[in-house]
């Protein structure tokens, strides 16, 4: 588990573990003070593995070992010092090995050099690849994210006994979620649509977790269901060998784990403790069609206090390939319960392609008022709030509140650490604008927004811009946060009151 805004500079996460089957089991592994992320049971049951910056915090990455029954401390398997961040790892079938990779590690010699400022960086000799620690299926992919971007990646097959490898695929941009299926090696790439979204071992068996419509499924490959459900899934699953799952299961108030056995449901956390009777909002799931007929969904979440008819702020995702559906934790952008509380509707649509639609809905149905809707959006959604108010449209946005969002996507493919998409921004604006970047963002690289602040400026326009040092693109601190969430009210509150009144 980690917050969802940090009080500190470094990040932070806590290991949290449960029985299957019993209510409410859910036990703290680790205190919280350190990011500990990306547990793995050992195969006997015994041991949890996990990724922690325990030696240096928001510098070390290293492996650690806690047994599972007793109370004890955590030991290093790999070394404290190690500075290059560890990627995928993997316990082997018979407990014997952890498998993982990670960069080199800086030698005394580079080290000397860069402090003298000796340290240009000669393309194709100074990238720093992932290395392989004993491992039965793995990705190659040079470690800075630069040649990341540029170079792709290879899997090989490795013999443990004889060391010898051999080269199965390649492919120009990222891999995910390597498996075993029989004999057969299976994985996840980005160069079509996805049909799954990831892979566990089920026994000798391999299941697939799917998104269809507002739906989340798990399938046994090839054709047997585990769990068809309005929830958002994501990486929080698994299943035991005997078919039992373990699921993070979303709502309106919070994510909670439960297990499933024999189709019975046991919640074994209690970790949001928000009656859903308290919560100050409504949230409905929107099914309706595309102008062209294609369906399309989303979300609306309806204050309950405020004055009607509603102004409202839709809101697009991020991702760009995420969708939000009636198990979405609101709280996950910490926008919307803000928004909320002030009286503002939301409307939260999925992409058909790179567009969301639904204000007709809107409007009809939920007493919401159309000349007083505002654009917003982070990452992708802040991308999509720039292109809403510099195009003409048929539907005029009110404002627009921009976070993080891309305006080059040229620019975008040299800069970015994910440089899959890209587009273009031209005209002026047509509507306010608020624009809010984290200044080490390497998603996406804060260049974007002094360019369209740079661009907007020389069309004769001052849309309103807030750079915050040393925030990269999730996980903001805390008191940024707050600074982020008080200028969005006092913006709104100008452009789009809650009542008219207010704007008279």
């Amino acid at each position: 588990m980690s917050p969802q805004c940090r009080k500190q500079k470094e990040a932070v996460s806590s290991l949290w573990m449960a029985e299957i089957g019993e209510a409410n089991s859910s036990r703290q592994l680790t205190p919280g003070t350190f990011n500990d992320i990306a547990p793995e049971i050992s195969p006997d049951g015994r041991y949890i593995s996990f990724i922690s910056d325990q030696s240096h915090a928001g510098i070390a990455s290293t492996i650690y070992l806690l047994p599972t029954q007793e109370h004890g401390e955590s030991l290093p398997l790999t070394s404290t010092e190690n500075k290059k961040p560890i990627g995928m790892y993997q316990w082997s079938p018979n407990g014997k090995y952890i498998a993982f990779t990670s960069a080199d590690e800086e030698t005394e010699k580079k080290r000397e050099k860069r402090e003298k400022g000796d340290d240009a960086k000669v393309c194709g000799e100074d990238w720093g690849h992932a290395r392989l620690m004993l491992y039965l299926a793995y990705t190659i992919l040079p470690s800075p994210r630069e040649e990341h971007t540029l170079d792709g990646g290879d899997i090989y097959v490795m013999n443990i006994q004889s060391r010898i490898t051999r080269k199965v695929h390649r492919y120009a941009i990222w891999i995910q979620d390597l498996n075993w299926f029989e004999d057969d090696l299976v994985w996840l790439h980005m160069e079509k649509a996805i049909v799954a979204e990831a892979l566990r071992r089920c026994g000798h068996q391999l299941v697939a977790y799917a998104q269809e419509g507002l739906t989340d499924t798990l399938d046994v490959f090839p054709d047997k269901r585990l769990l068809s459900a309005r929830w958002d899934i994501g990486e929080g699953w698994d299943v035991s060998d005997d078919g039992g799952i373990a699921v993070c299961k979303g709502s309106p108030a919070g994510e909670e784990v439960i297990s499933i056995t024999d189709g019975h449901e046991v919640q074994l956390s209690s970790h949001s403790n928000i009656p859903s009777g308290s919560l100050r909002y409504k949230a409905l799931a929107i099914e309706t069609e595309t102008q062209d007929g294609l369906p399309l969904d989303g979300m609306l979440y309806l204050p309950t206090h405020g004055h009607k008819p509603y102004p409202a702020v839709v809101i697009s995702h991020g991702g760009p390939y995420w969708r939000v559906t009636e198990g979405t934790d609101p709280t996950l952008l910490s926008w919307i319960p803000w928004l909320l509380s002030l009286g503002y509707a939301i409307l939260h649509p999925n992409y058909r392609g790179g567009a969301g639609h639904g204000a007709r809905y809107a409007e009809t149905q939920h007493n919401i008022d159309s000349t007083r809707v505002v654009s917003a959006g982070y990452s992708n959604g802040g991308y999509l709030t720039y292109f809403a108010l510099t195009r003409d449209a048929t539907f005029h946005f009110a404002a627009g509140i921009a976070g993080a969002g891309p305006s080059c996507w040229d620019t975008m493919v040299l800069t970015s650490d994910v440089p899959t998409f890209q587009g273009a921004l031209t005209d002026g604006l047509k509507s306010p604008l608020l624009i809010l970047h984290g200044e080490e963002d390497i998603r996406v690289p804060v260049s974007q927004a002094k360019s369209i602040h740079l661009a907007l400026r020389v069309h004769g326009q001052t849309p309103e811009m807030v750079l915050y040092p040393r925030e990269g693109h999730v996980g903001w601190e805390k008191l940024h946060v707050i600074h982020m969430l008080r200028t969005m009210e006092t913006f709104l509150s100008k452009h789009v009151p809650q009542t008219m009144e207010a704007r008279d």
